[in-house]
Protein backbone atom coordinates (compact mmCIF):
# COMPACT_ATOMS: atom_id res chain seq x y z
CA UNK A 1 0.00 0.00 0.00
CA UNK A 2 1.11 3.53 -0.66
CA UNK A 3 -1.67 5.24 1.31
CA UNK A 4 -3.30 4.35 4.62
CA UNK A 5 -6.59 6.13 5.27
CA UNK A 6 -7.49 6.32 8.93
CA UNK A 7 -11.01 7.58 9.76
CA UNK A 8 -11.42 8.07 13.50
CA UNK A 9 -13.33 9.83 16.24
CA UNK A 10 -10.74 10.57 18.91
CA UNK A 11 -11.56 12.88 21.78
CA UNK A 12 -9.53 15.01 24.12
CA UNK A 13 -7.06 14.42 25.79
CA UNK A 14 -5.54 12.07 23.15
CA UNK A 15 -4.64 14.75 20.56
CA UNK A 16 -0.86 14.61 20.92
CA UNK A 17 -0.81 10.81 20.87
CA UNK A 18 -2.98 10.67 17.72
CA UNK A 19 -0.73 13.08 15.83
CA UNK A 20 2.46 11.26 16.88
CA UNK A 21 0.98 7.84 16.07
CA UNK A 22 0.11 8.91 12.53
CA UNK A 23 3.61 10.26 11.92
CA UNK A 24 5.21 7.12 13.33
CA UNK A 25 2.93 4.87 11.24
CA UNK A 26 3.90 6.72 8.06
CA UNK A 27 7.64 6.65 8.79
CA UNK A 28 7.84 3.01 9.89
CA UNK A 29 5.81 1.68 6.97
CA UNK A 30 6.94 4.16 4.30
CA UNK A 31 3.39 5.08 3.35
CA UNK A 32 1.34 8.23 3.18
CA UNK A 33 -1.21 8.43 6.00
CA UNK A 34 -4.44 10.40 5.71
CA UNK A 35 -6.13 10.84 9.08
CA UNK A 36 -9.76 11.98 9.15
CA UNK A 37 -10.72 12.80 12.73
CA UNK A 38 -14.06 14.09 13.94
CA UNK A 39 -14.24 17.65 15.25
CA UNK A 40 -16.67 19.58 17.39
CA UNK A 41 -19.09 18.61 20.13
CA UNK A 42 -21.78 15.94 19.67
CA UNK A 43 -23.64 16.62 22.91
CA UNK A 44 -21.53 14.17 24.92
CA UNK A 45 -17.95 14.21 23.62
CA UNK A 46 -15.64 16.89 22.29
CA UNK A 47 -13.57 15.80 19.28
CA UNK A 48 -10.36 17.67 18.58
CA UNK A 49 -10.16 17.49 14.78
CA UNK A 50 -6.59 17.85 13.53
CA UNK A 51 -7.18 15.68 10.48
CA UNK A 52 -3.91 15.46 8.58
CA UNK A 53 -1.97 14.15 5.63
CA UNK A 54 1.40 12.72 6.61
CA UNK A 55 4.28 12.03 4.20
CA UNK A 56 6.17 8.74 4.08
CA UNK A 57 9.01 10.34 6.03
CA UNK A 58 6.73 11.26 8.94
CA UNK A 59 6.47 14.95 8.06
CA UNK A 60 3.11 16.67 8.08
CA UNK A 61 2.06 17.67 4.55
CA UNK A 62 -1.20 19.29 5.63
CA UNK A 63 -3.17 19.51 8.86
CA UNK A 64 -6.53 20.92 9.82
CA UNK A 65 -7.15 22.66 13.09
CA UNK A 66 -10.23 22.18 15.27
CA UNK A 67 -12.67 23.73 12.78
CA UNK A 68 -15.73 21.84 11.57
CA UNK A 69 -15.54 20.52 8.00
CA UNK A 70 -11.89 21.46 7.62
CA UNK A 71 -10.15 20.36 4.43
CA UNK A 72 -6.52 19.83 3.45
CA UNK A 73 -4.82 18.56 0.33
CA UNK A 74 -1.31 17.54 -0.64
CA UNK A 75 0.46 16.14 -3.67
CA UNK A 76 1.43 12.49 -3.15
CA UNK A 77 4.11 10.77 -5.22
CA UNK A 78 3.59 7.06 -5.81
CA UNK A 79 6.83 6.84 -7.78
CA UNK A 80 8.66 8.61 -4.94
CA UNK A 81 7.55 5.97 -2.43
CA UNK A 82 8.42 3.11 -4.74
CA UNK A 83 11.84 4.60 -5.48
CA UNK A 84 12.56 5.11 -1.77
CA UNK A 85 11.53 1.56 -0.96
CA UNK A 86 13.79 0.18 -3.68
CA UNK A 87 16.86 2.39 -3.22
CA UNK A 88 17.01 3.99 0.22
CA UNK A 89 19.00 2.02 2.74
CA UNK A 90 19.89 3.45 6.13
CA UNK A 91 16.60 5.33 6.49
CA UNK A 92 14.52 2.53 4.95
CA UNK A 93 12.97 0.26 7.58
CA UNK A 94 11.43 -2.03 4.93
CA UNK A 95 14.84 -2.53 3.29
CA UNK A 96 16.31 -3.49 6.65
CA UNK A 97 13.67 -6.18 7.16
CA UNK A 98 14.62 -8.02 3.98
CA UNK A 99 18.37 -7.54 4.24
CA UNK A 100 20.88 -8.21 6.93
CA UNK A 101 20.49 -4.64 8.03
CA UNK A 102 22.34 -1.52 7.20
CA UNK A 103 25.98 -1.74 8.25
CA UNK A 104 28.92 0.34 7.31
CA UNK A 105 31.84 -1.30 5.52
CA UNK A 106 35.30 0.18 5.30
CA UNK A 107 36.51 0.94 1.78
CA UNK A 108 39.44 -1.47 2.19
CA UNK A 109 37.15 -4.34 3.20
Amino acid sequence: AELVIRPQGYMYPAKDQQVQMSKTMAWCNQVYVAVANASGFDGVYTYFGHSAIIGMDGRTLGECSTEDKGMQYAQLSISGIRDARANDQSQNQLFKLTHRGYTGVYANG
